[in-house]
């Protein structure tokens, strides 16, 4: 079945990033993308968007920006609900990178609004780091737990880690040290237990 050959290949570019095999996800997102180009602008659009996980993962930020623009064409097309949740998966984390905090908040904020599910877990996560980072610490405090709050509710763990990473930023910064290295060790042991790498 092709639909599940392309879905299979695409989410093993995924896994494969996050367990820091650059090289093998970055085939498994070739070989999805080939895979798709018979398929329509959503598949296609879904094998660029496991490609920039491929290239975050091995900090090419110039290739993931590239597959970025990519997916969010393909998918725009016929899901664009979806491929605002999808954008903020991936071109958050390139406006970050490149200091471009203003595009990565109005981003998040969309995909804030338009998603459900694992898809808002991953978008309050986002934005909880941007705002974070923006210095609006208590909005970011709240999104936080609002993620994590959602991803226990839905069992969806993978962005548990860095959810925890966040909280124990601002525990760091208020002071609470103990409170920061529980939660730095949580996030440890949940990264162990999935075998997933940080970016």
């Amino acid at each position: 079945d092709e639909i599940v050959k392309s879905t299979s290949l695409l989410c093993l570019g995924v896994s494969l990033s996050r367990n820091g095999q650059f090289d093998a996800a970055r085939a498994a997102a070739a070989a999805a993308l080939a895979r798709a180009e018979d398929m329509g602008e959503y598949f296609e659009g879904m094998g660029y968007a496991s490609l920039v996980q491929a290239n975050l993962a091995a900090g090419d930020i110039e290739a993931a920006h590239d597959a970025s623009e990519a997916a969010w064409r393909c998918m725009s097309v016929g899901q664009p609900k979806l491929a605002v949740a999808q954008r903020c998966f991936n071109a958050t984390e390139i406006a970050m990178v490149r200091g471009d905090l203003a595009t990565a908040r109005a981003i998040a904020d969309a995909a804030v609004e338009a998603a459900s599910g694992w898809h808002r877990v991953s978008a309050l996560a986002a934005r909880a780091r941007i705002e974070i980072a923006q210095g609006a610490t208590g909005d970011g405090e709240r999104d936080a737990y609002e993620a994590l709050a959602g991803a226990t509710a839905i069992e969806a763990y993978l962005p548990v880690p860095e959810i925890l990473d966040c909280l124990a930023g601002l525990a760091t910064k208020a002071g609470n040290l103990v409170e920061a290295a529980r939660m730095f060790g949580a996030a440890d042991v949940f990264r162990t237990r999935m075998g997933v790498v940080p970016y």
